[in-house]
């Protein structure tokens, strides 16, 4: 399956360099199954979509927008996996969000992605601070990872 996106309803693969969501992490995503043409989940994905964008101070994305442009993207699908994204958009650098925002809507269909040969093993790290303080890298030397 070739990926395809939409960018702010337009077929495009590129978002501009001074988006917010590139440079700041200034948004957020949700990910989606697709199943015979289907989000089965959409409703609760798109609640949770909602409920971060108040909590970030983002505008709210239009319910109706999304399911449109998703519904262009899944026609036809099988099995695949819907990304919306939704950042800030572009603004002035620095922090401090523009007072003018105009968000970037971005959903993106890929194919589900394999299963590795060689799944990741995870472990706890063992260093645990004394007290809260600034740790440099160097403090998590005593972290084990299994042999690579």
């Amino acid at each position: 399956m070739n990926p395809r996106m939409l960018i702010d309803g337009v077929e495009h693969t590129q978002v501009a360099a001074c988006d917010r969501g590139l440079l700041y992490g200034d948004g957020l995503f949700e990910t989606l199954r697709v199943r015979a043409g289907l989000c089965p989940l959409w409703s609760l994905h798109l609640q949770r979509l909602l409920a971060g964008c108040e909590r970030l101070g983002l505008p709210l994305p239009e319910a109706g927008v999304l399911e449109r442009e998703r519904d262009a993207l899944i026609a036809g699908i099988d099995d695949a996996v819907l990304r919306i994204t939704w950042t800030r958009g572009c603004g002035v650098r620095g922090y401090a969000p523009p007072a003018r925002v105009k968000p970037t809507r971005i959903l993106a269909l890929t194919a589900v992605p394999t299963r590795s040969a060689h799944p990741a093993h995870c472990m706890p790290c063992q260093y645990r601070p004394a007290a809260p303080r600034t740790r440099s890298l160097q403090s998590f030397a005593s972290c084990r990872f299994p042999p690579g």
